[in-house]
């Protein structure tokens, strides 16, 4: 990446050619800039077609090279992340975002640094603070600057990457000073990148509406649902995410439902009884399923459209959630002292197997932040996951 900010691509990931990409995204607090608070991982599903993400090492960069090519188990940034890989997994790790980098000590632990994947390593991308997302099919490369204001500039804008041509461009949308659009999001056909807007005026962190980019276009559009008047309300938190389709956004209504949206705001459907809406894709791959949390604080899974209550799942708060792994399987964090881990469950509940652990590096006193993004690979079958395998850790 380059000092603007744009990334050039090439190489490949050895994905085949009918790979789906899937986003993983955290969900990431900015009552403090700069800092990834929660060490907490969640999954953006998108459907779309293959996608190669290796990039260009920028001058300067660092990569944290595999240990294990041919193994299930990778090992990661000094073997603080070591990651459990399946041949039959429908996901699989492409990229991710490391708070209190624990590769280079020297920096200091207020930022966090993206990674990409690449043939033999996954390669550092963009400077402190920067967030990236692929579109489904391959061919844009969004970059952001989230946190700009606190980095010298004065204007947010998205650069992307037409990968096909390697041409950047800068789309900037009409944002007042100090708002910010976070926790970018691909339609599941990839045309469309959506954003929460926040606003951190007057020490705030608002979320008002949504923007939605098109690369195409080179336009952006931008939703305003709130104000300064709705900060004492709980949806004042919440992040906007695409519905079924990629002609809907389905976002917060109320104190404990959700609502469903055409893409200039306005309300199609009012699902107030079922919840708010959590995670980075709420709803399946297949988009017949989405989850929020319920009433009592609990996770329920829902059918769609009927919007009938198909499952409560035991023992899972809307902070250990991640996302969907399959259609009837979810992958939620578990802390320990020192460790953290991204684990499949049923909907019952019952621990699977292990898809990630991180670990805490010697040289640091406490566990840092990740936030992963996945690809999603062709469905092969309805199976369930398997169980823990040798070289993983015990369920």
């Amino acid at each position: 990446m380059g000092a603007d900010g744009t990334v050039a691509s090439g190489g490949g990931t050895g994905m085949s050619a009918d790979d789906t990409i899937v986003s993983v995204g955290g969900t990431r607090s900015r009552a403090r800039p700069n800092v990834l608070v929660a060490a907490a991982l969640a999954l953006a599903l998108v459907s779309g077609v293959a996608t190669y993400l290796l990039v260009k090492r920028p001058a300067g960069g660092r990569a944290t090279g595999f240990s294990a090519l041919s193994s299930s188990e990778i090992k990661l940034l000094n073997g603080s992340l070591t990651l459990y890989e399946q041949p039959s997994d429908p996901v699989r790790l492409t990229s991710f975002v490391i708070g209190q980098d624990i590769t280079n000590l020297d920096r200091g632990n207020n930022f966090t640094t993206a990674y990409v994947r690449g043939e033999t390593a996954f390669t550092e991308v963009g400077g402190d603070d920067f967030n990236a997302s692929i579109s489904p099919d391959g061919r844009w490369l969004a970059v952001v600057d989230e946190m700009y204001f606190y980095h010298g500039s004065d204007r947010f804008q998205v650069r992307i990457t037409d990968r096909a041509t390697d041409e950047t461009f800068a789309v900037r949308p009409a944002l007042d000073r100090r708002e910010t659009a976070m926790e970018p999001s691909w339609s599941p056909d990839g045309g469309r990148l959506l954003f929460t807007l926040a606003d951190h005026s007057a020490g705030q962190n608002l979320h008002t509406g949504f923007l939605i980019v098109d690369p195409a276009g080179r336009t952006s559009s931008v939703v305003k649902l709130r104000d300064a008047s709705d900060r004492e309300s709980p949806a004042s938190a919440d992040f906007y995410r695409w519905g079924p389709g990629s002609q809907t956004v389905l976002g917060p209504s109320g104190y404990s439902g959700a609502s469903l949206m055409d893409l200039s705001g306005r309300t199609l459907r009012s699902l107030h009884w079922v919840g708010r809406p959590i995670g980075v894709a709420p709803f399946a791959p297949s988009g017949g399923r989405f989850f929020t949390l319920d009433r009592n604080a609990h996770i329920s899974v829902w059918d769609y459209p009927a919007a009938k209550r198909l499952a409560t799942v035991p023992g899972i708060w809307g902070d250990d959630l991640i996302a969907w792994y399959d259609e009837d399987h979810l992958i939620v964090g578990r802390s320990t002292p020192g460790t953290y881990e991204a684990i499949v469950v049923d909907l019952a509940g019952k621990r699977i197997r292990v898809l990630a652990r991180l670990e805490r590096d010697e040289n640091r006193s406490e566990l840092p932040a990740v936030e992963l993004r996945y690809s999603r690979t062709p469905v092969r079958s309805r199976s369930a996951p398997q169980a823990a395998s040798t070289a993983e850790p015990p369920r």
